[in-house]
């Protein structure tokens, strides 16, 4: 009888892990290949912009360290 119950228990985790990776495939089929809203933005910089602040105004770089961008004065985030 305990054999039948251990049986039971392993084909429910079976289950539960079946349908766990059904749902992840869908999301990963679902979702989008293009970056969006910001991640586009930034994926359209160069890698020179490393360690750079990229003006939201004026797309000029500015030293990591800088408050304010240096071309247009634009307050930096960050």
């Amino acid at each position: 009888m305990g054999c039948a119950s251990m049986d039971q228990t392993f084909l429910l985790a079976l289950v539960v892990a079946l349908v766990v990776a059904l749902a992840a495939l869908g999301r990963v089929a679902t979702r989008s290949a293009s970056p969006s809203g910001q991640a586009a933005r930034e994926a359209s910089l160069g890698v020179s912009t490393e360690d750079m602040k990229v003006c939201p105004k004026c797309a000029m770089g500015n030293l990591w360290m800088e408050r304010s961008c240096i071309n247009c004065g634009t307050r930096l985030k960050g």
